[in-house]
């Protein structure tokens, strides 16, 4: 399955009660609005018959222990507010709608090309709707899904702490990386140019003596005698 947004636990679990098997799931991601532009949490799936859409929340609420003999703890549980299915077969030319700060996922329906409003979404999401539009377009037309090494989004994250690198086309993760050979690499350069570096050390030291000194001499210099008024 190609995961563009990582989905929780909870709401999977949501999916396989619905009769869905996860394992069937081919594509799926995640965007905060619904259409009517109220924030929501709202997943996306698409498996080679149905395109589907959970919308919920997932909040923290009481469940019972594994043991029969404990006490309730707390735990994330989704809780849904509306479910939707299309047979993925009857949509087609899937599409990102850009607008000013958000956008919206639409598609066509049969050979009327009836228009579909999927979802709406913030800027925040635009990423993956439009990851989303590209890969479902092809799972609708019954092609192999195929996904771009570029287009994953676990190769935009350190792997180690899921920090997303400053520079894609440098996979360096500042937090990861080992401070120690950084130092040591730079120490080469040190040593090739110690002395232009004692040199500037001593110039920015003898600079900052002189400014401190100079008042000093200038007046001196200037008014080595006091005149007194009568």
């Amino acid at each position: 399955m190609f995961e563009i947004d990582r989905i929780p636990p909870a709401v999977a679990e949501t999916i396989a009660q619905k009769g869905i098997p996860y394992e069937d799931i081919l594509l799926s991601a995640y965007c905060d609005r619904s259409r009517e532009q109220t924030p929501l949490e709202v997943y996306l799936f698409a498996t080679k018959e149905q395109l589907l859409i959970l919308s919920g929340t997932t909040v923290l609420d009481r469940v019972p222990s594994p043991k029969r003999t404990g006490a309730p703890r707390l735990a994330s549980v989704f809780r849904e507010t509306a479910f939707e299915s299309y047979p993925i077969g009857e949509l087609h030319d899937f599409r990102v709608e850009e607008l000013l700060s958000a956008g919206r996922l639409v598609a066509k329906r049969g050979e009327e090309n009836t228009p579909v409003f999927l979802t709406a979404f913030t800027n925040f999401c635009k990423t993956s709707m439009f990851l989303f539009s590209k890969y479902v377009g092809k799972i609708a037309a019954g092609e192999e899904l195929e996904i771009d090494p570029k287009d994953d989004p676990a190769s935009k994250h350190c792997p180690k702490c899921g920090m997303r690198y400053p520079d894609l086309n440098r996979r360096v993760c500042p937090h990861c990386m080992e401070k120690g050979k950084l130092f040591r690499r730079f120490s080469v350069f040190f040593l090739r140019y110690r002395g232009y570096l004692v040199v500037t050390v001593l110039s920015l030291v003898l600079l900052t003596a002189m400014s401190i000194l100079a008042p000093y001499i200038s007046s001196g210099f200037f008014y080595d005698e006091v005149i007194y008024g009568t």
